[in-house]
């Protein structure tokens, strides 16, 4: 049984990886590769927001005793682990578990925090696996430098999913001062966006400001920064403040974009305003209107399956309100791309199967591993369906579930799909 408050985790976990209870997987024959494909694995993790939401590579451990800080270890950890698996699966190179320890030690030698660099000394006498454990458990909280009083139900790094980019631009053989320099970079950006956001529609919300806190506690920052932070925060600032981040990589300005939905997500409501400023930042860092819609829909789905969890997402949003929102978006989308879904369903009885049985009861964990798998051919076809395969995608099966039998009904006759004209006479 893997144990996340024990020393020896590490170990136990890569012994589950060579007994094959765990299997790593870089899929991307899902429609989304490169850094689409991470963002989308990243986001449903819940990774981005410094939160365990689902396990990227874990899958049925019983870890429903394990803390929220266990859960963001084991999920950083595995975040990692992703980055390396995607480098060696894209260069063609052999995986080697003990490559992969060596270097992540290395990585946390040359670009760790403040407070790492400080202890680092006394982490030595470990062997690799238990100071990476001892390094990840400083990672996933605020720096004890911090007062967080305040922090008292919350007191994990948001900022950790810093790491994993870090890492990747490590694996890429930058040098120590680069990496040093990028990470200040990476964290000013995404303070400034949540400032932008928080003045979005004029007025700073209390929860925008809890988020900016929780945010700047996390960042490696001096205390002279923190108070120019701080007084930036509430004079507000330009957007032109992200100018040089428009040139950085996709997943970053994905991860700025997801910041700032999620910052506007922690009020109670969704301005007009606040949804203009999504639009405006979202351009301004290359995306388009697919791109505003799967990051709308990582957040919400985030937000629906986490607001009992993270303190300042409780009692905002209701839930039936959210997901009305995400409901309606994804209607737009899945009718948008209704000709191709339809041919797609055509060639796919099976899945039309399951959808049906799943309306009427609740699909087992092996039938809605098929839903995921039979939706893989489709989304080739319909890449804006990419996010109903991932880890949490399944909290929009209800969605497939209405909007499908209303679009082609002669789906669900007799496990016969009729002649395409249905379509267009619905």
């Amino acid at each position: 049984m893997l144990n996340p408050s024990s020393k020896g985790w590490i170990d136990k976990y890569l012994n589950l990886v060579h007994k094959g209870e765990i299997k790593l997987r870089c899929d991307s024959t899902c429609g989304a590769a490169g850094d689409h494909y991470l963002h989308l694995i990243f986001g449903s993790s819940g990774i981005i927001f410094g939160v365990h939401s689902h396990f990227i590579f874990l899958n049925n451990i019983g870890e429903d005793k394990w803390t929220k800080h266990e859960k963001l270890k084991v999920l950083y950890f595995e975040a990692m682990l992703l980055i390396y698996v995607e480098k060696k699966y894209c260069c063609g190179e052999v995986l080697s578990l003990d490559d992969f320890l060596l270097k992540l030690d290395d990585f946390f030698k040359i670009s760790g925090s403040v407070e790492i660099q400080s202890n680092w000394l006394s982490f030595l006498r470990l062997n690799t696996p238990n100071k990476l454990e001892a390094l990840i458990d400083k990672r996933t909280q605020i720096p004890l430098s911090i007062d967080h009083k305040i922090w008292i139900n919350y007191l994990q790094n948001s900022l950790c999913f810093l790491d994993v980019l870090l890492f990747r631009t490590y694996l890429e053989k930058v040098t120590e001062h680069e990496l040093t320099q990028d990470r200040s970079t990476l964290a000013e950006g995404v303070i400034n966006t949540i400032i932008l956001a928080a003045h979005a529609d004029g007025l700073i919300e209390r929860k925008e400001r809890t988020m900016f806190d929780l945010f700047l506690a996390s960042a490696d920052f001096s205390e002279e920064d923190r108070f120019k932070f701080r007084q930036l925060f509430e004079s507000g600032i330009q957007l032109d403040s992200l100018d040089l981040i428009c040139q950085s990589s996709l997943i970053y300005r994905k991860y700025l974009l997801d910041v700032a939905i999620f910052t506007v997500w922690s009020d109670t409501d969704f301005s007009e305003n606040e949804y203009g400023f999504i639009q405006e930042i979202g351009y301004k860092l290359g995306f388009n209107e697919d791109d505003l819609n799967e990051a709308f829909s990582i957040v919400e789905s985030f937000v629906l399956e986490n607001r009992d969890i993270i303190p300042y997402l409780k009692a905002g949003n209701s839930y039936d309100k959210v997901f009305s929102r995400l409901s309606n978006r994804w209607s737009k989308i899945i009718l948008r791309n209704k000709d191709k879904l339809y041919q797609e369903l055509v060639e796919s009885k099976e899945l039309v199967e399951l959808v049906r049985k799943s309306a009427v009861v609740e699909l087992s964990p092996e039938e809605k591993d098929k839903v995921k798998t039979q939706f893989m051919d489709i989304i080739k076809s319909v890449p804006a369906l990419a996010i109903f395969m991932l880890p949490g995608g399944v909290i929009l099966l209800p969605l497939i579930l209405k909007i499908i039998p209303s679009l082609i009904p002669s789906a669900f006759r007799d496990n016969e799909i009729d002649a395409p004209k249905d379509l267009e006479e619905d």
